[in-house]
């Protein structure tokens, strides 16, 4: 069934604040009986590591579960923030929601590292191939290289201060939506169309 995109944001922004508190109880319960098994006496031994264990366990997948939510949320605040949803002197949840996911974006430390994460693959796409195959860590985004100009006018105005939100949500799908290896031409112009687009956001502005 569709839901409203603001729907779908304070669902996630909910689930994921309820799962929070879930997380931090286990993790004290984890802690608490780790902390008994340190110091009881040695008959509830048994009992006391599998408590632990079970809570720290519990802890991991409620951990896992957060941070799919969390990262349902930034989608479907992105969405909102893409078809220009007007959070500005708003009160509203929705709003509100959104303002937060817009001053995560326009952070300082979160702009300072797009911007590096860009000039990065520039280097690793110019750079020869290895001789032998690897798999990295972040895989490259080929052709980013072909428009170096282009990557660094963004990266330089990530860098000099607050832009356009979209920009940001731009760069960032673009880095972690992984490209084809090697790219074809088609894709090489996708990318290129896509850098240009982002390069006319930050000139004009939200």
């Amino acid at each position: 069934m569709h839901t409203w995109p603001g729907a779908e944001l304070l669902s996630a922004r909910s689930i994921e604040r309820t799962l929070r508190r879930q997380r931090n109880a286990l993790a004290a319960l984890a802690a608490g009986a780790a902390a008994g098994l340190a110091t009881g006496p040695a008959d509830p031994a048994r009992m006391l590591a599998a408590v632990s264990a079970l809570a720290a366990i519990g802890a991991l997948a409620v951990s896992l579960a957060m941070v799919y939510e969390r990262d349902r949320g930034d989608r479907t605040a992105d969405a909102l923030i893409e078809d220009g949803f007007r959070y500005e002197r708003r009160a509203d949840r929705v709003s509100l929601a959104v303002a937060d996911r817009v001053d995560q974006l326009e952070s300082d430390g979160k702009r300072r590292s797009l911007a590096g994460a860009l000039r990065a693959h520039v280097e690793l796409d110019r750079s020869p191939p290895l001789p032998a195959p690897r798999c990295p860590a972040t895989p490259v985004l080929r052709g980013l290289g072909e428009h170096s100009d282009v990557v660094e006018q963004i990266a330089s105005e990530f860098e000099r201060g607050t832009c356009d939100p979209r920009a940001i949500i731009q760069v960032e799908r673009l880095l972690t939506t992984p490209s084809p290896l090697p790219p074809g031409g088609d894709d090489r112009a996708d990318l290129a169309l896509r850098l240009r687009r982002i390069a006319r956001l930050l000139e004009t502005g939200p």
